[in-house]
């Protein structure tokens, strides 16, 4: 796999919080356009959240050869801020790593790992070894 972004793509990641606060873990949909990049975020609330499941936020930002940056932005639950991320690609393209500020007041650090995506022609193979009961 290169390093290369196209199209939408899954990630899976987490990103530290300051303490005493747990890391938290999201997917991702990252929906790159030259050098654009848009973002779908879903993250699981933390256990001491009582008020939210989940909080859903997107992103938009820029890539410049392997640096990426965006901002998120959160569109449900109680968190109203925005924070900002700067991350670089790996060689293989398959990790993001990088930090994250929410500016005047926190920060951390984050990994997004890409998912691997079944093909078509893997899908059909399973599909042909299935034994179907209908």
């Amino acid at each position: 796999m290169s390093d290369a972004l196209s199209g939408a793509e899954k990630w899976i990641g987490r990103f530290s919080c300051p303490r005493p606060y747990e890391s938290e873990f999201f997917q991702a949909s990252l929906f790159a356009n030259g050098h654009s990049l848009g973002r779908m975020i879903t993250e699981r609330a933390p256990v001491i959240t009582s008020h939210s499941a989940f909080f859903i936020s997107t992103g938009i930002g820029t890539r410049q050869g392997r640096s990426l940056d965006f901002c998120k932005i959160y569109q449900t639950g109680r968190r109203h801020h925005d924070a900002l991320y700067e991350g670089i690609l790996n060689a293989a393209g398959d990790e993001i790593a990088g930090h994250w500020v929410i500016p005047g007041d926190w920060s951390g650090s984050f990994l997004m790992i890409r998912r691997k995506v079944i093909t078509t022609l893997q899908v059909t193979e399973v599909g042909d070894r299935a034994e179907s009961n209908c």
